[in-house]
């Protein structure tokens, strides 16, 4: 599962908006994007072209 994260991770430099991917509501620029039963939660800032990851959790535990 680490390898499939760190591919995801790895893509989002290339496309920070994937196929699948969704805008968090409630937050500005907070975007997730689902690796098996995991969650990448992110920011883009599209002035800069900047991808900030900002949690990785099982999906029971990265809405907590």
């Amino acid at each position: 599962m680490l390898a499939r994260i760190l591919r995801k991770l790895d893509s989002l430099r290339e496309v920070p908006r994937p196929a699948g991917c969704k805008k968090l509501k409630g937050y500005k620029d907070l975007w997730r994007v689902r690796v098996g039963d995991w969650r990448v939660v992110y920011i883009i800032d599209d002035s800069s072209k900047l991808v900030s990851i900002t949690r990785v959790a099982h999906r029971r535990e990265v809405y907590e």
